[in-house]
């Protein structure tokens, strides 16, 4: 049921985008809706900044606005939208070298507790905690790729595609991400 429901969301955005393309400015309001929260969330993680990623998450789109035709539909649409926040958050991390690229966060991995009960918030927040540490503990690349992967459900190809890499090695961190967490 859930894999019917992502491969039309996955139809609906490919025919967005060609109406797009072909002018259709409420095509491109779905586009951002659909993908607004996750760019932005993607970036939040790499600045740990949420006043730049959403500025930088807007640039994203405003560049998907300028230049509609540099997509060529060789991956899915949300790929492309996170190459270009990637690069964009790279190039914003050059312009500041102050800032350097937080970690992603361990609690985006996790869920909070369903019960109001105290001692199960005290150990979901020491879990918590042991996570983070856990998480910081492993290389950036591990963590991104763990990331693209596990929480924005992307293929080995897509993660490779955002990051630049091939999928042997986007296969590879998330394998020694897993072992050192």
């Amino acid at each position: 049921m859930a894999m019917e429901k992502e491969e039309a969301d996955y139809l609906q955005t490919e025919t967005d985008y060609a109406l797009f393309c072909r002018g259709d400015m409420d095509a491109f309001a779905r586009i951002v809706y659909q993908y607004r929260a996750p760019v932005t969330a993607f970036i939040t993680r790499l600045l740990h900044q949420t006043w730049d990623a959403e500025d930088l998450a807007a640039d994203v789109f405003v560049e998907l606005l300028e230049h509609p035709r540099r997509f060529r539909c060789q991956s899915s649409l949300k790929t492309y939208l996170f190459t270009i926040a990637r690069h964009k958050t790279v190039d914003f991390l050059r312009r500041n070298s102050r800032c350097a690229p937080a970690d992603l966060a361990a609690s985006d991995l996790s869920m909070p507790p369903l019960d109001n009960d105290p001692e199960l918030h005290l150990l979901a927040a020491e879990k918590q905690q042991e996570m983070q540490a856990a998480w910081k503990g492993i290389r950036e690349e591990y963590r991104l790729a763990l990331y693209l992967t596990a929480v924005e459900e992307l293929s080995y190809e897509e993660a490779a595609q955002v990051m630049n890499k091939s999928k042997r090695q986007i296969r590879d961190f998330c394998y020694l991400g897993r072992q050192e967490l």
